[in-house]
């Protein structure tokens, strides 16, 4: 059994068995139809463009396919086919067997196709001419100069944007050995070049931390959590402005 051909017989078996499980499977015959289908048209159209590629060698199995459509298709079926009669049998079982039938008949034609040495995916013969326009691309970007300008830059953007992505993880590594404050509490990696020095200042709500914006807060802890760790408070002549910054380079 064939990847595809199986896919497609449990998308068939999905669709009925969610059909006869609905809540009212008589308003759900239209979904039903919308979804089967949606299977019929892409089944039918992978084999046929298979089948009718130049080269396909087998004219014998391109005949196959045509007979298979017409025998068990619905609305793949031309104008002057027979149209497909369910007669007697309930029409969601009727269309469900005749698709699946449909699937099984392909699904023995690319068995003869693999038995005679081809591929047994229908799509196979497609997805070898866009595997061709992909390299046909890539040939004419690598011929562009100013193509290889742009490679280069979006290279290098790459580059300098991994690297910033680094720092970052660097940055959060450091972050998350810092005490934890409370609520509205975070911590931001800043540095000086000039000293080479980095530290980390604690913010509240988007400023530094400040205790007359903390008023709610036990400011002594937040004093005893942060000093603790080896962070300063930073000089001010309000006695409730606590900045702290926590120098990165000590261990």
């Amino acid at each position: 059994m064939t990847a595809y051909f199986d896919a497609v017989d449990q998308k068939i078996r999905d669709l009925t068995t969610a059909h006869y499980w609905a809540p009212d499977p008589y308003r759900n015959i239209p979904i039903f139809f919308d979804g089967l289908r949606a299977i019929e048209t892409s089944l039918v159209f992978d084999c046929t463009v298979a089948v009718m590629l130049p080269w396909w060698p087998h004219p014998d199995l391109r005949e196959a396919v045509h007979r298979a459509v017409l025998a068990h298709g619905i609305e793949s079926l031309p104008e002057t086919a027979t149209p497909a009669d369910n007669g007697e049998m309930e029409v969601v079982q009727w269309a469900s067997w005749r698709i699946s039938r449909l699937n099984s008949d392909l699904h023995d034609i690319w068995h003869e196709v693999a038995h005679r040495g081809g591929t047994d995916n229908p799509r196979g013969g497609v997805l070898d001419l866009f595997g061709q326009g992909e390299m046909e691309r890539e040939r004419l970007a690598a011929e562009d100069p100013q193509n290889n300008e742009r490679v280069v830059f979006v290279r290098q953007r790459a580059a300098e944007t991994q690297a910033y992505l680094h720092r970052k993880e660097e940055e959060y590594d450091k972050v998350r050995q810092l005490p934890q404050v409370g609520p509205d509490f975070y911590w931001v990696i800043e540095s000086d070049p000039e000293a080479g020095v980095e530290f980390a200042v604690l913010y509240y709500q988007g400023r530094p931390c400040q205790g007359g914006q903390a008023e709610s807060h036990d400011l002594d802890k937040i004093h005893r959590i942060i000093k603790a760790h080896g962070a300063e408070p930073t000089p001010s002549a309000d006695p409730l402005a606590i900045p702290f910054q926590v120098n990165l380079e000590k261990p």
